[in-house]
């Protein structure tokens, strides 16, 4: 049965997505949200280089906990402020103590966009 979500994990969990859907944060900040981070760098530090990229924000409408260290999480994927992809289920990992976006959520971007990496 999965517990309802305190303010601390929401708050934990969407700073984690709006850190790394932020396509104008550095790359290290990006690689430190997100699970397997270290295997992701060399396609995170890529898409740093990107103005394309740059462009990139998410709003996070619900996180609903799984079990105590995954959460499913809904979020909209945003360009330039308007949404691209509304309405998008993810999820999120706690590694240690600190809420991360699940790599099986950017492997699933990545496949959208036409990308791979050897995390996913």
């Amino acid at each position: 049965m999965a517990a309802s979500a305190d303010s601390a994990t929401i708050k934990a969990v969407t700073d984690a997505y709006v850190t790394f859907f932020n396509g104008g944060a550095p790359a290290d900040q990006r690689i430190a949200v997100v699970e397997k981070g270290q295997v992701f760098a060399p396609v995170l530090q890529a898409q740093a280089g990107n103005p394309q990229a740059q462009g990139i924000s998410v709003t996070v409408s619900a996180v609903k906990p799984v079990d105590a260290t995954h959460a499913d999480v809904t979020y909209t994927l945003l360009m330039g402020g308007n949404p691209v992809l509304p309405d998008q289920t993810g999820q999120a990992i706690k590694d240690g103590a600190q809420w991360k976006v699940a790599a099986t959520t950017f492997c699933a971007l990545l496949a959208l966009q036409g990308g791979q990496s050897s995390a996913c």
